[in-house]
């Protein structure tokens, strides 16, 4: 069974399906319904439907119901969001592309949803020169609703079964003679029942039409009426005409249409004058003429024309579309909706790319292109995935190209290009990228945070949530001392103090100043030449002491990892632990006063024994140890400490642990057992910290 998704939100191009005429296989297919990348449900009571329209006259029809040789069934059933759809014999006699339309109505007939489906219909190599015949089968309307629901259409009926009733109940193609008079009499009843039903069908109805026009001509001493006036009509519009005349014997006529080169078209020859024709539009007409003749002699008899275009057609889907992302745009302009991420998978163009000069350059093997994304003026959007340097394109909010557009791409180092963020400026504007061809599920745009989410709007609660997180830390200045477990430098992602920042919890311009390899006394050096300092030496190195309203410690581990001497308080700072961290502490106490301090005890690593300062074991120390007179030396000052070393659940000492948890360094086969992992640091890592932040903070 062929399966397609609908999102009614987020119309893109119409689905596809393929199918064989006459074949019982392919006329089923299963649609899973969403709205705004929701489930979608509908109203209790609500009844599903397929319209369709093929080649040839009259191939045309709507339904809900499947009536042959097996039996009376439901077109459509409906399991939750699900929508599994039979598409009726009658709609796949003839070869070729069959529009199908999936409608959902509310238990009064009024059309809540309805969706084109693309289907083509392969030739099944046997010659039938049966004719097509129009199909309606709803089990609540029936042909004579049709009839009285569009003015001047009385004689709509004889093009279609007219022993359908309103209860749905039509006689066998080869009984309709026998089963007339019964079912006319039936319907008769049935309709005074159900006139409320039909008023609001009637109202549905006129509801659908886009535009109508009307026009007359009388004969004067001639055997040959011409009617002809100017009338455009688009491709792939929804055309029903109907033609009226008062006189003579005249039963027939010749439709013709002119298109913008003044080429003739002919539409129908000889068709029923009073029969209403429909056709969907397979070129853009410019004008219409309707011929007549006889051998008598007409004079004053009137002829009359109209043509009705109906918003089921692609033209109202588009017209609706449209006025979607206005209002759309109008309400993102006026609300500040935020975005996990803008990037519709639905609506990627695969295998092509956005040119320069904002054209769609395919086949592109190696590439997909997004859809129109509106970025909001004024705003800045992060961005992942999408090629930054070249190969995308500004749009106004009218969709044409604009060369030279008000923004600023700043592209993030060591992403190659392809992660960035935009600033727009004065003005809303519309952006398509390229992407990597089937990567869209690591892509996104987003004003909300710098991370992947799927497709959609942040829910009102979660930012309510990261509002009240913000908060805490608006308007305060923070400051971070650490090592490589803090710095997105080393490993090149992000770490704990990054992810507070995406979140909202730590303002953005928080000072990170972590540098790997560093420690109360660990320095990092190159050729025996400090490159990076320890924090003895970088607190002391902070000009705006007084500026901070938090400062979070966060180190040691490089102290046991480079085997630094403990020593005894009051000895030297510089080359021993101990008098190191008694320094520190005492002078950041004394000199970021108006701070609130945090200490947090450094994480294990995966040496559980001891270290070798000048290369003896049996001096060296555990880090543990390390940890220990942290925390002692912290509580002197009383300071808070969020114990990390006994109480993260952090175990690189335990080789499958560290296996799955521990960075892999680039250029090497195992994992540091030092590092948490990317995911780890954002899953557990940060939230922990933060858990212990906001309770020092009001």
């Amino acid at each position: 069974m062929q399966k397609i998704k609908i999102d009614f939100a987020n119309p893109g191009l119409p689905q596809h399906l393929n199918t064989m005429e006459d074949d019982s296989q392919s006329r089923f297919f299963e649609a899973t319904l969403y709205e705004n990348g929701k489930a979608y449900e509908a109203p209790s009571g609500a009844t599903y439907s397929i319209m369709y329209r093929g080649f040839g006259p009259q191939n045309q029809g709507w339904y809900d119901t499947i009536n042959d040789g097996t039996g009376k069934r439901a077109a459509c059933t409906v399991s939750g969001n699900v929508v599994t759809c039979e598409i009726a014999r009658q709609a796949l006699q003839v070869p070729g592309h069959v529009n199908i339309v999936l409608c959902v109505s509310a238990a009064n007939g009024y059309m809540l949803k309805s969706w084109p489906i693309d289907c083509d219909n392969r030739n099944d190599h046997y010659d039938d020169t049966a004719e097509v015949a129009s199909f309606f089968y709803i089990t609540q309307v029936s042909s004579a609703d049709w009839t009285q629901a569009i003015q001047a259409w009385e004689d709509l009926k004889n093009t279609i079964d007219p022993t359908l009733s309103i209860e749905g109940k039509a006689a066998d193609a080869a009984k309709v003679g026998a089963a007339v008079n019964a079912e006319s009499e039936r319907a008769k009843a049935s309709e005074e029942k159900n006139a409320n039903g039909v008023s609001q069908l009637k109202e549905d109805v006129m509801r659908y039409i886009v535009r109508k026009h009307s026009e007359s001509v009388v004969s004067s001493k001639a055997t040959l009426i011409v009617l002809r006036f100017s009338y455009p009509v688009k491709k792939g519009e929804y055309v029903y005409v109907n033609t009226l005349y008062t006189g003579d014997n005249y039963s027939s006529i010749d439709i013709r249409a002119y298109d913008s080169n003044g080429d003739i078209h002919v539409l129908k020859v000889s068709f029923p004058i009073g029969t209403v024709f429909f056709f969907i539009a397979d070129m853009d007409y410019e004008e219409f003429s309707f011929y007549t003749s006889s051998d008598i002699v007409a004079e004053g008899n009137t002829l009359t024309a109209e043509i009705t275009i109906l918003g089921t057609s692609t033209t109202k889907i588009e017209e609706n579309t449209t006025k979607i992302e206005e209002n759309t745009t109008k309400l993102e302009e006026s609300l500040d909706i935020k975005y996990y991420n803008m990037v519709n998978p639905t609506t990627i163009i695969e295998n092509a790319s956005i040119t320069k000069d904002g054209k769609v350059y395919e086949p592109n093997e190696y590439n997909d292109a997004t859809d129109y994304i509106l970025l909001k003026k004024n705003t800045e959007y992060y961005v992942n995935g999408i090629y930054l340097t070249n190969f995308y394109a500004f749009y106004d909010t009218s969709k044409m190209f604009v060369s030279n557009p008000d923004v600023t791409i700043t592209v993030s180092p060591n992403y190659d290009n392809w992660r960035g963020t935009i600033l727009v400026g004065s003005e809303n504007l519309y952006f398509r990228g390229t992407i990597s061809h089937g990567s869209v599920g690591s892509v996104y745009i987003s004003n909300y945070r710098d991370v992947y989410h799927s497709y959609g709007i942040v829910p009102i609660n979660e930012r309510i949530s990261s509002e009240l997180k913000s908060k805490k830390l608006k308007g305060k200045k923070v400051l971070v001392i650490g090592d490589s477990i803090s710095t997105d430098a080393y490993g090149g992602y992000k770490k704990w103090v990054t992810d507070l920042m995406d979140e909202g919890c730590f303002p953005s311009d928080t000072v990170n100043n972590s540098y790997h390899a560093t420690g109360f006394v660990a320095t990092y050096k190159e050729s025996g030449v400090v490159k990076q300092d320890n924090f003895v030496n970088r607190i002391q190195s902070i000009s705006d002491k007084d500026a901070f309203d938090l400062v979070i410690i966060f180190g040691g581990i490089n102290d046991f990892i480079q085997s630094i001497p403990m020593g005894e308080s009051g000895g030297n700072k510089s080359t021993q632990f101990k008098p190191a961290v008694d320094f520190f502490f005492d002078y950041l106490v004394k000199n970021f006063v108006q701070a609130r301090i945090a200490v947090l005890l450094p994480l294990r690593t995966c040496n559980i024994y001891k270290n070798k300062p000048n290369g003896d074991q049996s001096q060296g120390f555990y880090q543990t140890e390390y940890s220990e007179y942290i925390h002692f030396v912290a509580k002197k000052y009383c300071l808070p400490v969020l114990n990390l070393t006994e109480e993260s659940g952090f175990c690189p000492f335990i080789d499958e642990f560290s296996n799955k948890w521990t960075l892999t360094p680039a250029g090497y086969e195992l994992p540091d057992g030092v590092h948490p992992t990317e995911e780890y640091s954002k899953k557990y890592l940060a939230p922990m910290i933060w858990g212990f932040i906001e309770n020092l903070i009001n």
